[in-house]
């Protein structure tokens, strides 16, 4: 069943535009605990999973590129390497300012947001980023948050780490009092964990992207990228597999 759904998608498209003439290939990297974008589920080997990947399978197969997947890359580095064109392409982050200077980002093919999460019995209420200023809190390393975050960044107390298993654990051993998750990152262990906390109140609404280095063979291929995208959302399909992913994501 999960590989119909895939190729039914991959069916989808039936014409073949050129493609950039030294692009052979894509090298991608990606988040490794981005549920349901980006992550590496362990079946028993590592294998990556994710809307991002699924979407780069369509691009792949539209445009004749073959993939080549790196499953485990620290977060800094993959931005290391994107920019000196040692990877072709990030699989899912949220737009910035900086980043749009230094990669070439498609257009969003989803959206989610940014949470505040705590314990139930916690004695603060969170209404605006002030309201996190005399807490300590704890973030996924890498991740971005927007200007209004930036701004007030030196006046937080929160730390970046690699593991989310470890911002819960920290959270439950009272070693921080918040933590910074995305809504459906968090999902799993809202449902795990009955003495967890969401915050209503958004931090932020972040589109979701692909990116190409700038230094990449296959940069040429954005207009066609953002093409595949536009046809998928308009078409309804990237909504089903947005929707196939999520289930997927919480079943593993």
């Amino acid at each position: 069943m999960k590989l119909f759904f895939l190729f039914s998608l991959l069916a989808f498209f039936s014409h073949s535009p050129a493609k950039a003439d030294t692009c052979s290939q894509l090298i991608i990297a990606g988040a490794e605990q981005w549920r349901p974008y980006s992550y590496v589920a362990y079946t028993p080997r590592p294998q990556v999973r994710g809307v991002a990947h699924s979407l780069i399978d369509i691009i792949s197969h539209e445009l004749h590129i073959p993939v080549t997947r790196i499953p485990k890359m620290p977060w800094k580095r993959l931005e290391i390497l994107l920019e000196t064109g040692d990877i072709d392409m990030v699989a899912g982050h949220y737009w910035s300012e900086e980043r749009e200077k230094r990669w070439l980002i498609s257009a969003p093919f989803a959206f989610e947001s940014v949470h505040v999460l705590a314990l139930k019995n916690a004695s603060f209420k969170y209404e605006s980023l002030e309201d996190l200023i005399p807490l300590r809190g704890v973030m996924p390393m890498g991740m971005e948050m927007g200007r209004a975050f930036d701004a007030l960044r030196p006046q937080l107390d929160v730390v970046e780490v690699r593991e989310h298993a470890q911002m819960y654990e920290m959270l439950r051993l009272g070693r921080v009092d918040y933590l910074i998750t995305p809504l459906e990152a968090a999902q799993p262990h809202l449902n795990q964990d009955k003495t967890l906390s969401l915050h209503n109140t958004p931090l932020k609404r972040f589109g979701i992207h692909l990116s190409l280095s700038q230094k990449s063979p296959c940069a040429p291929l954005m207009p066609e990228i953002n093409r595949i995208i536009d046809e998928l959302i308009k078409s309804g399909k990237m909504h089903r597999l947005i929707d196939y992913h999520r289930k997927l994501a919480l079943a593993e």
